[in-house]
């Protein structure tokens, strides 16, 4: 399952106090969509050369990182 955790409204108040809906408040975590991702070579060659030396999976790898990158935008966000 992934869920998105820390995510509240740019404001900073609940859901429920500001009467705000995003997006992902009614989506299922259980849903996985798909999303095709091109790399340059060199930074394909680079994650993999990371993937070998790693437990992850490249799958697992890049999920890791992009929730970690999301949850940053969405705090920066919230700063506006």
């Amino acid at each position: 399952m992934y869920v998105i955790e820390g995510a509240e409204s740019p404001q900073g108040g609940s859901e429920s106090e500001e009467n705000k809906k995003y997006p992902w408040d009614d989506a299922n975590p259980e849903v996985i969509k798909t999303f095709n991702l091109r790399l340059p070579q060199p930074l394909k060659m680079k994650l993999q050369y990371i993937i070998e030396r790693s437990p992850k999976s490249m799958h697992k790898f890049i999920m890791d990182e992009v929730e970690k990158a999301v949850k940053r935008e969405l705090k920066e966000l919230e700063n506006l």
